[in-house]
């Protein structure tokens, strides 16, 4: 009989997370979502197949206590996808900020650690156990269309740039083990949050800039990392769902 399958996805509460989970939910015996949202241990998919865990990710003992007390009641997942973040827009230097024009170092470490160390901690914490069990693992970073850069993103931007560098390195490092490593770099994707950040107006504007005139759809991003998960020869890959967007 074969082993059981299992799958952990972070930022699952809510947004492309939150439908990464319940899209993968027919597809693997077990689906393990972590959020620092407490709402995460209550929330449930369409299967009975879904466990969700609170977990500061930017806090090394929070991850690992987090993992342990997953795997005492789970299997060792095969697939991590690290899809946590937050997005944060501000100027280096905001010359109408006459009070604050610069930008604020604590949000600056804040954002690195939301979207980059928090990547890092469960990843090192994941592959430790991959490594030990002989697990040939799948990982995929979510990334973002500004890691090239954009105006007033220096943050998110150099974040997702970090996220990308990592998986290259983990790329080269881990797939002696047989564990890959990529990468989804998605655009502007139609979520609740997409939309209550920018308005109508900016995304109207938005997809004028995307050759496919529209914004991505969540779904897509699913199908990107299913493709990521089965095709066992790409490792190390940057993948960009945006419509054929270049910021």
């Amino acid at each position: 009989m074969p082993s059981p399958l299992s799958i952990i996805i972070t930022g699952a509460s809510s947004g492309i997370g939150k439908f990464l989970c319940q899209s993968f939910s027919p597809n693997f015996d077990y689906v393990i979502g972590v959020d620092k949202k407490q709402e995460i241990e209550s929330l449930t998919t369409d299967s009975s197949n879904f466990l969700g865990f609170c977990c500061d990710l930017t806090n090394e003992q929070d991850v690992e206590a987090t993992i342990n007390k997953a795997l005492e009641t789970n299997p060792l997942p095969s697939v991590l996808i690290n899809n946590a973040g937050i997005i944060h827009n501000e100027l280096l230097y905001n010359f109408l900020d006459r009070d604050k024009p610069k930008h604020s170092s604590t949000i600056w470490k804040n954002i690195l650690d939301s979207n980059l160390t928090s990547a890092f901690l469960i990843t090192r914490e994941i592959v430790n156990h991959w490594i030990n069990n002989r697990i040939k693992g799948k990982i995929i970073n979510i990334s973002s269309i500004c890691a090239k850069g954009n105006i007033g993103q220096s943050a998110y931007s150099s974040a997702k740039a970090g996220v990308e560098a990592f998986t290259k390195t983990l790329s080269k490092e881990l797939a002696p083990f047989g564990i890959r490593t990529n990468c989804i770099a998605p655009g502007f994707i139609d979520t609740e949050s997409t939309r209550n950040s920018l308005g109508e107006q900016k995304i109207n504007q938005i997809i004028q800039q995307i050759p496919l005139r529209r914004l991505g759809e969540p779904n897509e991003i699913f199908s990107a990392a299913n493709f990521l998960i089965q095709n066992d020869y790409i490792n190390g890959a940057i993948l960009p769902v945006d419509g054929g967007m270049s910021l």
